[in-house]
């Protein structure tokens, strides 16, 4: 056996702490037992368990061609087939990072409707799941296509299929009978709403006419009361920390803390699509989001992805108010898209390369590679040289794993 090459120690008051990223699996130890494991001196009993945990591996076993085989099957296993539907590229809100400035507005008329409903069947014929995320633009602001499409689908779908949707959302038009819709129609499961700022701050980045930041505080515990998730995303860059922390603090101290998901994301470059380099100010939210009571143990640990993102899947697609097929969000442009709802045929040559990208070399002996499965697949065809997960964004969540341990256990193993 040799030791795993996704390996990765940190090490506290001689308190180690070892993380494989490909199992995802942790073992904190004390330093005799980690050097028992460096110098393969552990039991027999020991070593097969570390074997099946991944820290140890067979000699000769090829750690990087085990995940490209585990992404190929991973997409030949889904058995969902997931479809994102902007339902109107309009939006009642002006955010200054949004990635459709630019975009041309249109609301999905009938015959994009009932096109749609056939596309979706037509092609989640395979599947026991239909899953829709609800986009826009504001997808609320077109709420007959949202309950045509429902009503369409569960009228055409197999008698063994499921269907559940999630939506993204600014909140501002959520009232009681929408979340009644949402939670008795369209099967959401869950709401996700971005604020990236307090009272004036949120005022001014969403700039919603004669709509203000409580407004959209009474608008999460509608949805609250009629008991569906929320997930709160907050957007930084290296400009807006303070008003981050004021979110986050915020919710930290409000009754919702217990009924909603906070979660923090780099905000998208609209001008060059493509991510800032935030490794400074992602260490500094994830401290502050552990801070205030959002992570803690296993909610810290890196997460491990098995395809670089929804794109890369045979069975998901983008589907533009217009009627437009799409494999990304991020490329909406006319150039971009792969077919029309209205007649489907696969431009082979645009899909195959999102469903089997080349891999960067520098991938190939990348510790991270398990983090990204080689990054943004838009970057990649865009020649977008830049990895924004680094190692020490992944050791410092370790980190505070290691420190929530040692605070709940005491320094001695």
């Amino acid at each position: 056996m040799q030791q795993s090459k996704y390996n990765i120690v940190l090490n506290k008051d001689n308190i180690f702490l070892l993380y494989n990223n490909i199992s995802g699996e942790v073992i904190i130890m004390g330093i005799d037992k980690y050097q028992e494991f460096l110098t393969n001196n552990l039991s027999e009993n020991e070593k097969v368990v570390f074997q099946k945990r991944g820290f140890y591996v067979p000699d000769n076993f090829s750690e990087y061609d085990f995940l490209l085989a585990r992404s190929k099957m991973n997409d030949i296993r889904s058995k969902t087939s997931k479809f994102r539907i902007l339902t109107t590229t309009t939006c009642n809100a002006n955010c200054f990072y949004c990635y459709e400035q630019g975009v041309k507005p249109f609301f999905m008329n009938e015959k994009v409707i009932d096109d749609t409903i056939n596309f979706i069947i037509d092609n989640s014929k395979n599947s026991n799941n239909i899953s829709i995320e609800w986009f826009g633009g504001e997808p609320l602001l077109n709420v007959n296509a949202i309950d045509r499409i429902v009503e369409g689908l569960k009228k055409s779908m197999k008698t063994n299929q499921y269907f559940y949707s999630n939506i993204v959302s600014n909140g501002s038009l959520i009232t009681d009978e929408i979340a009644y819709k949402m939670k008795n129609t369209w099967n959401i499961k869950d709401v996700q709403i971005t604020i990236d700022g307090v009272d004036d701050a949120y005022d001014k980045i969403k700039l919603i006419d004669s709509f203000t930041f409580k407004d959209i505080i009474s608008k999460i515990q509608i949805l609250i009361k009629h008991q569906i998730k929320v997930s709160i995303r907050v957007n930084y860059n290296q400009y807006n920390l303070k008003d981050i922390e004021k979110v986050i603090k915020f919710f930290s101290e409000s009754e919702m803390k217990d009924d909603i998901h906070l979660y923090a994301s780099k905000i998208f470059d609209f001008k060059q699509r493509n991510f800032y380099n935030l490794e400074e100010e992602t260490i500094y939210v994830d401290r502050l989001l552990h801070q205030y009571g959002f992570t803690y143990g296993k909610d810290l640990l890196p997460k491990i992805m098995k395809q670089p993102c929804q794109a890369n899947k045979i069975d998901y697609f983008t589907l533009n108010a217009n009627g437009d097929v799409f494999k990304c969000d991020r490329k909406l442009l006319a150039d971009d898209r792969i077919g029309h709802v209205s007649n489907f045929q696969h431009d082979l040559k645009k899909v195959y390369q999102w469903i089997n990208p080349n891999l960067p070399e520098k991938c190939k002996d990348c510790v991270l590679m398990p983090n990204c499965c080689g990054g943004c697949i838009y970057d990649r065809i865009n020649q977008l040289d830049y990895c924004y997960y680094t190692l020490d964004i992944l050791k410092n969540r370790l980190s505070m794993v290691l420190e929530d341990y040692m605070k709940t256990r005491g320094h001695n193993l």
